[in-house]
Parts: structure tokens; sequence; C-alpha cells
């Protein structure tokens, strides 16, 4: 929208929505002339589904911008900002081409985006204050983010001639140690040819019988409730909603398509193919295909502009019936070309030399604190020291040492690449190492193997969406068979209860231990072997009973759901295999 009231002005919004940027920019006519021809061409044009309108009522949305109940969340303009304008709001800038030359320039800019208030209109940052919280100093950090980003070395030059201390990050290396002894195992692990799936070619089927994809559009709200009964809560029914004709005919269904291929290319589908027709059908199988919430003016507008709310919510669902059906399809693909490889220090799991620990320069402490580790580096990959910042959760049987995971003290100040181990997976670890030191005769006749799977980069699984559970565990026996436990200790409390894709994992995974072994057979081998799920709740029973609704302990177990509160839960997993 050009804001005829206020010179240079251009407004954001989508559909029929709040204003939510604002363009501040000299030659606004000239600007929205060049965006006009861009969009000449009919398929850039249904791609980026922009419309230019003009405003002549609203007034500076540019003036208002300091303001409380500022709807204006979005500033994008020229170098005119540098001077004249300051604001308290601004959190995050990002330049493009400046900076390469104009440094005393820039840092007019930044000077005026960081407007700090301060306790009591002290001016000042919570660190010049007593009793401020850790977490605070995140709030008041202005992020600069930019193309041709150089003009920041010579930011840092100018704030050092100003006496202005910069901080830079520094990085600590620590290097793994893989246990080469445990790699001539021969430890069998999935996995399957990516590039193949990618030359499998299939068609979107409007028909599939698959759960319905779920489609909330109500406006997410707070739920208060009272801390003198757990009675007491916010409800809201919310109906499903079907989309019928005569509004599907309402719809641009070409404009629909071109989102969907802009959606398929974004996502590197290129194996997938569908149609306006396709895509069409799949909404008026209505119910059978989506679940949908929302207000009933979506799916019967009242005004032209609510046209434009239903395709957005068409496209919404579509995205994610299509999202669902890939993941479908690539499941399905999967279970029937996966395969068993030996594994070794090509996996994905391996694909990092160290971990890396990111500190600011200024934090000398934890700086001193951790290059010391070097000197102490064969006793921390024993774990038979620590230090206040990182432990190594050490066992033995893990295939790599060290196991890094965070020390809570000043955690938020340094961080760890790849992610050190959370809380839940560090008291697997030491669970399943204290079982194992207490129950050897188990495992007489059995080498058991341990492997933290990395999001991305290790074994998944696929159903609907992809699943990295967050440890491996081999149990070889003297016979050569392997069973393969893949078991994630999680948070249960925001999950679908029972029907949750990675909670069905533990009877699916029996589908692809099938297919693996009849593979096997084929093959002439007589090798076999055994997969198993888990979940390991560190969510407790009491918080999970109005997710689940159930109390019994047979139903999560028959689900292979472990809860860490369970002293015992190391002994049930096995029980449970054995």
């Amino acid at each position: 929208m050009n804001i005829k009231n206020a010179k240079g002005e251009i407004a954001l919004k989508c559909g029929t929505g709040k204003y939510f940027g604002v363009i501040n920019i000299g030659s606004d006519g000239q600007f929205l002339d060049r965006v006009e021809n861009e969009c000449k061409d009919p398929t850039t044009a249904k791609i980026l589904n922009l419309r230019i309108d003009s405003d002549d009522i609203s007034y500076s949305l540019f003036r208002d911008i300091n303001s409380n109940n500022s709807n204006i969340n979005i500033l994008i303009g020229a170098k005119k900002f540098i001077e004249g304008w300051n604001s308290w709001r601004v959190s995050n800038m990002g330049l493009l081409n400046i900076g390469k030359s104009e440094g005393s320039q820039i840092i007019q800019l930044f000077g005026r985006g960081v407007r700090l208030k301060g306790k009591n209109m002290s001016l000042k940052r919570s660190t010049a204050t007593d009793g401020s919280s850790e977490y605070i100093p995140v709030l008041e950090t202005l992020n600069i983010f930019g193309i041709e980003a150089n003009y920041m070395d010579q930011f840092k030059y100018y704030l050092r001639n100003e006496g202005v201390t910069v901080d830079n990050r520094i990085e600590i290396p620590i290097k793994i140690q893989i246990n080469d002894s445990y790699i001539k195992e021969e430890l069998l692990i999935p996995d399957y040819n990516n590039r193949e799936f990618k030359n499998h070619i299939f068609e979107l089927d409007s028909y599939e019988k698959m759960e319905p994809v779920e489609i909330d559009l109500y406006p997410k709200i707070d739920v208060l409730e009272s801390n003198e009964s757990e009675e007491i809560r916010a409800e809201y029914k919310k109906p499903r909603r079907e989309i019928r004709s005569p509004e599907i005919n309402l719809l641009d269904w070409t404009k629909i398509y071109y989102q969907l291929l802009e959606f398929r290319l974004q996502k590197d589908w290129n194996n997938i193919y569908f149609s306006e027709e396709t895509l069409r059908g799949v909404i008026e199988r209505g119910n059978n295909a989506y679940s949908l919430k929302c207000p009933e003016n979506i799916i019967h507008p009242l005004k032209f502009e609510g046209v434009c709310e239903l395709e957005e919510a068409v496209i919404i669902i579509l995205k994610k019936y299509l999202q669902k059906y890939y993941n479908r399809q690539k499941n399905i693909w999967i279970n029937r070309n996966l395969y068993l490889k030996k594994l070794d220090e090509e996996n994905g799991n391996f694909s990092f030399e160290e971990f890396r620990v990111s500190i600011g320069e200024k934090e000398l402490e934890i700086i001193v604190a951790l290059q010391e580790l070097e000197t102490l580096k064969e006793d921390f990959m024993r774990g038979n020291t620590d230090n206040v910042y990182l432990t190594n959760v050490y066992f033995d049987r893990h295939i790599y040492q060290p196991l890094i995971a965070k020390k809570l003290r000043d955690s938020s100040k340094y961080s760890i690449h790849p992610n050190g181990l959370n809380s839940g997976e560090v008291q697997f670890i030491e669970d399943l190492k204290t079982y194992l030191d207490s129950n050897p005769e188990v495992f007489k006749d059995t080498k058991l193997f341990v492997l933290r799977n990395l999001p991305k980069l290790g074994v998944k699984f696929f159903d609907t969406v992809s699943f990295f559970p967050d440890f491996i565990i081999w149990l070889k026996n003297g016979d050569n068979s392997q069973h393969l436990l893949f078991v994630d200790p999680k948070g249960l409390i925001h999950t679908n209860g029972f029907n949750d894709e990675k909670i069905k994992l533990c009877h699916s995974i029996k589908d692809t231990e099938a297919e693996i072994n009849t593979k096997l057979q084929k093959q002439g081998s007589t090798q076999q072997v055994k997969l198993d799920s888990f979940i390991v709740s560190v969510t407790s029973k009491r918080e999970l009973e109005p997710v689940f609704r159930v109390k019994l302990d047979s139903k999560y177990e028959m689900n292979h759901i472990l809860f860490q509160e369970d002293r015992n839960y190391i002994e049930q997993m096995f029980d449970s295999i054995f």
C-alpha cells in the first residue's frame, strides 16, 4: 500500500490483516513502478502474488513506530535512516551493499539502533546494574545481518578507536577419538541411497489412505489455570470445517498450483508430480484428507477479500498434505530399499572431527578453564577430570570420546557444536552405564556398544516426519547376530499421545526388520538382525495423564515408552527384548 498521506512510505500487509511493515524510500512512485513491471510476467505474478494499492486514509506509520501499540515490526529503508531517527525497539538490522567505505555513517546507523532505556531510565545495560538476570543481555543485544559484510571489520576499527571493547568470539576445539577396536567389530547400521530415491518418480494421489493432515487456523491463546485447583481450565471447542462448493469453484486453482510448485522447488522434491486437478481432488475429499479447524468466515467468505484468505488456507492444507504424502512415499521406498552396511569412520555420525566451543573473548575465566583441558586431555577423555563448564559423560562402551555436555554455570555464555548432551541424554548414559556395571551376568555372552546419533547426519526414520533417535545401541552375540536398539530420551508433553509417529516407530520398525532379514536370506546370509525402538520419557507419568489418558503401565510398555523417573527403566528395556 502506498501511504498517500506520508511521502515515501509504502506499507506491507498480508491479505486483510494489519500493516506489519513499512518501506521508507525517497522515490516511492518509481519503486512501485519497477515492482509492477517485474510482476507483468504472468508466471512471476502468480508466484509472487503481490498486489499494489494505495491508502488514502492512513497517516505516517514511520512516525508512530515507537508507540507501544505499533504493529510495525519490519522497517525497510535506505541511507536516510542514518540521520534523524532513533528507536527503543530495534533488535535486528539487515544491511545490503552498505558500509564498504562509510565507516562513520555506519557508526551513526548502529548507534541509532541501540537505544536502551535501561532500568529506571538509566540508559544502561543490565550488566551495569545489580541483580540482573543472565538472560537479559540477549534481549539487549543488537543483531546485525548483511550481504557484503566487510563493513563489520571497519565498524570494529572505529569502535576500537573510540575506546569501545569489541567482543569477538573465539572457538576452542576438542578433538574426538574414535575407538578403532569397536569399528573392527563390524557393527551393522541401516542405510539407503538417497540419490536412488531422487530418481524414483511418483505422482501425488488425491485418494491415498492416510491419516488426515491437521490444520488449526485459530489464533493461539494462553490458558490461565487456577493454582488452587487443577480442574479449572479454559477450554475452547474448535469445530472441524470442510471446504465445499461453491467456494471451491471460486478459488484460483492456477495460482494455487504455482504456489505448490514453488513449495516443491524449495523442498527440492523434483521426483514428485501433481496437477491442478490432483490438488483440487485433495480439497474435495474434505475431512478424509484434512482436519481443518478455523473460524467459519474463512470457509464461507462474505467478501472478495475473504476468497484470498480461503485460498491461503487451501495452500496451507495442500502444503501439509504434500509434505505428509512425500514422506510417506519415501518411507515406503526406504523400507523396500534399506540395507545394512558395516559401521565405519565414513558414517555421518563421525562427520565432525571435533567439538567446537564458542565463547566471547571477554569471558576470560571460561576461556582459561577450557584451555586447561588440553593439558588434562587424557584424564578428560577417560572421565577422570572435569571442570566447571564442560563434562565428559564418559562411558567406555561409547564408540568415541569425549561425549560432551554443558555444566549449568554460565551456560548461556558459551555454545557447543555439535550440540552437547542435554540433561535427559546425560541421565540415560549414566543410568545405562550403572546398569551394565551392576549386572555383568546379563551381558555375559553379549557385547554392548553405544553411539550418539546426530540429527541430519545419522540414522533417520520416516513416516511423515524425519526422526533421528538420540542413541543407537548394539547388542552383539557370540553367534554374530546383532540387535539394534534406537533410544530417544525426550519430553512427551507436546506429543500426540500414542499416535505420535516417534512412538509408533516401535511397531513399524518391525516391518523394516522383516524386509532386511528377507533380503539377507535372499543373499544367502545366515545372519539375522533385530531392530527395536524405545522412547525414554523425561516427563513424569503424572504430567502425561492428560495427554495419553491412561494410567496403566502395561499400555506404556506395549508402546515401548519408558519413564526416567522409574529407577529400573533400563532393566525394563532389556527385559522386554531378552
